[in-house]
C-alpha cells in the first residue's frame, strides 16, 4: 500500500511514501516534481518532499470530507475540492487564499 513513483529516464522505482495508498483519493505533483500533495477519504491533505524521508511538510483537515480533486498549478496554488467545497491554498505560505462552500457552488439550501 505504498505510493510509488518511477524515474521515466532510468526506470528506477522510488517509494515516495509508505503506507499511504489505502486512504488516498487524490494526488498532484508540484510543477517542478519536487513535492507531492495527497488527499484522503477522511479529508486530510498532506504535502511532502519526494526526495526526503522526513515528516510531512503540511497536513490539514479539509472540512472532514473525502478529497475528490487536487490541482497544483504553476503559480504556486493548490486547489483542493471535496463535497464540502473548494479551497485554494498558497503552496509557499500554506495560507488559504479563497474558499467556497458546496452550498454556494451547487445552490443547496
Amino acid at each position: 500500500d505504498d505510493l510509488r513513483s518511477w524515474n521515466l529516464t532510468s526506470g528506477e522505482e522510488t517509494i515516495v511514501k509508505p503506507n499511504i495508498a489505502p486512504s488516498l483519493t487524490a494526488i498532484a505533483f508540484a510543477p517542478d516534481g519536487s513535492k507531492v500533495v495527497t488527499g484522503h477519504h477522511h479529508g486530510e491533505v498532506v504535502i511532502f518532499d519526494v526526495n526526503s524521508s522526513e515528516n510531512d511538510k503540511w497536513s490539514l483537515n479539509h472540512h472532514g470530507r473525502e478529497i475528490t480533486k487536487i490541482i497544483w498549478d504553476t503559480s504556486s496554488h493548490i486547489f483542493v475540492g471535496s463535497w464540502a467545497g473548494i479551497s485554494v491554498y498558497n503552496s509557499e505560505t500554506l495560507q488559504v487564499i479563497a474558499s467556497i462552500a458546496a452550498e454556494r457552488l451547487y445552490g443547496w439550501d
